[in-house]
């Protein structure tokens, strides 16, 4: 593949290493826009199970680290939201070389829990689909 293949497409820019395990999957592209947070990547061989597809775990890491990067977006705080539930149906397989991006759908924020919904999509349509619980930051009570 060539440098050209493997640029992101308009409006994406890559997130910065020093993340813990998000660095696995690197590189990764996220895009903040009126819709929110979008993140996506390339499927690369260090992506790929036995089988010759994008792993399962990848595909979750992209949709656990999407989902918390669009609350803590929409909160105005990007640190300190943790996953509490993640449920994620694999509906396609992700080949070397796609570009794989999530979108979220739905976001319902309470003072304590968030959940999020959306779909990861590939160039032949939808990969998967999820619905997540994100425990929100605690709010740091006046002593």
């Amino acid at each position: 593949m060539t440098e050209s293949q493997l640029a992101p497409p308009e409006g994406f820019t890559q997130l910065p290493l020093g993340l813990g395990f998000n660095d696995a999957l690197a590189p990764v592209y996220i895009k903040v826009d009126d819709k929110g947070w979008t993140c996506g990547f390339h499927v690369a061989e260090h992506h790929l199970n036995p089988a010759g597809i994008c792993h399962g775990g990848v595909l979750m890491t992209l949709v656990d680290l999407t989902m918390a990067g669009m609350i803590g977006h929409h909160i105005n705080q990007m640190l300190g939201v943790f996953t509490v539930n993640l449920n994620v149906d694999f509906l396609a397989p992700g080949r070397l070389g796609d570009w794989l991006e999530f979108h979220c759908h739905h976001l319902h924020t309470t003072k304590v829990l968030a959940t999020v919904s959306g779909v990861l999509v590939g160039p032949a349509g939808i990969v998967a689909r999820a619905n997540g619980i994100f425990r929100l930051p605690k709010v740091e009570q006046a002593s």
